[in-house]
């Protein structure tokens, strides 16, 4: 199998992007199935035309006698419709179509994936989870009904998310539910889904996720039948019987120092051995963040990379269920980077100061910003304050209304009105 995960295409990377894929697939020609784990689109950036040469590249694998597996991820919604919806529509009206019509001799399958469905694909037993994309019909009667007389020993939380008057509480409620059925009755199974994970602070990651903000419970990262993958996080890593395979690229400067992968998937030959993996690195868009350390040369700069690349690493170390085998160490292409300096003063006049002028002309982007209070300082802060910073995600607008308020009481109403304008209050 190849695993390919959270894309965020836009026009600007999508060149980029189809390019490497097209270049992963190719260089495993007898893999068949191809497995797309969501998130096509950023709800910020939507953008038509890059999605439908997406789907094109679907039909491409489509002819070549690919399975191809596209799951719905959270960001793909458009109202209460999936963003394939009219892709969808038109590939089942294609398959009305005589064969002979289409000019390949081995075709493939699409299967767009927007509801929980169970296959067997290699031999091995997998629940695709899809994030439900009309959360109005996420048929909240029947699962009402029916966790009266469902034994929810195993999940005791159910209860409580079940009696929640918080909406996404409700709906984290139908997720857990709906899983917890799946793994009672199916054993050695691998769930792809495109979830958060309750109160677990994984490796590499500075998030912690509630069920406030949709979540599945931490309780079946410790059930020994079932493997979990999954997108979503856009920084990879393995913990327990979880891998989350990141994104292909950062879609924001606040990804930064994180290594992307593709990934092959082979399933192993016993139940009790690990699945093997070979991941592929990606430099898409990279986001590299260094402290202040007098001029920055070339050399200096890959150093740094080079300890990016293996504290990424690390953070995918943490995995009994998978064997993780780096493929490639691809020499960073310094005209699609984004770099960042933290200085003690900003001084744009006298760059020279903090990077060599021949970095300078190869690098795609400098930013020089303040080095300030290091968010886990701040977490600690709200904490010995009273405030839990880790209550939910979805509390993080209050979060940081009440931080700028605190940090810079004159300059805040200014900061408050740009935030708004940029949607992030």
């Amino acid at each position: 199998m190849l695993l390919i995960w959270d894309l965020h295409i836009t026009s600007r990377y999508k060149d980029k992007i189809l390019a490497e894929l097209q270049s992963f697939v190719e260089a495993y020609p007898d893999e068949k199935n191809i497995i797309f784990l969501g998130d096509y689109v950023y709800h910020f950036s939507y953008d038509r035309n890059a999605l439908m040469s997406l789907y094109h590249f679907f039909l491409e694998l489509f002819k070549a006698g690919k399975h191809v597996y596209i799951l719905a991820g959270n960001h793909d919604r458009l109202g209460n419709n999936f963003v394939f919806e009219e892709a969808k529509k038109a590939f089942e009206v294609m398959l009305n179509v005589k064969w002979e019509m289409i000019n390949t001799q081995h075709v493939g399958q699409i299967k767009f994936i927007t509801e929980p469905m169970l296959t067997e694909i290699e031999g091995e037993k997998i629940f695709f989870f899809p994030y439900f994309i009309d959360m109005e019909n996420a048929k909240l009667e029947m699962w009402n009904e029916k966790s009266r007389t469902v034994n929810r020993s195993t999940l005791p939380v159910i209860q409580t998310l079940i009696d929640s008057l918080n909406k996404n509480e409700k709906l984290s409620w139908i997720a857990n539910q709906i899983l917890l059925d799946m793994v009672e009755k199916e054993k050695n199974l691998t769930v792809i889904h495109h979830h958060y994970i309750n109160n677990t602070k994984f490796p590499g990651q500075k998030s912690i996720f509630h069920y406030k903000d949709v979540a599945l419970d931490e309780a079946f990262l410790d059930m020994p039948d079932i493997k979990m993958i999954s997108g979503h996080l856009h920084q990879a890593f393995a913990h327990k019987n979880y891998l989350c395979t990141g994104s292909v690229r950062s879609t924001s400067s606040l990804e930064t120092n994180q290594m992307k992968y593709l990934r092959t998937y082979s399933n192993p030959a016993k139940a009790w051995q690990a699945a093997q993996m070979e991941a592929h690195e990606l430099n898409i868009n990279p986001y590299i963040t260094l402290e202040e350390t007098g001029v920055i040369d070339e050399s200096v700069l890959l150093n740094q990379i080079e300890n990016v690349r293996e504290a990424n690493r690390k953070n995918l170390s943490d995995s009994t269920t998978r064997k993780i085998k780096f493929m490639n160490k691809k020499n960073i292409n310094l005209n699609s980077l984004y770099l960042s300096l933290k200085v003690d003063n900003i001084d744009y006049e006298h760059i020279e100061k903090f990077v060599d002028e021949d970095l300078r002309m190869k690098i795609k982007d400098i930013k020089l910003k303040k080095n300030i209070q290091d968010i886990e300082d701040i977490r600690e802060n709200f904490e010995t304050s009273g405030k839990n910073l880790s209550e939910s995600f979805a509390d993080r607008k209050q979060i940081l209304k009440e931080y700028l308020q605190s940090k810079y009481p004159n300059d805040f109403q200014k900061y408050e009105e740009t935030l708004h304008e940029m949607k992030l209050l």
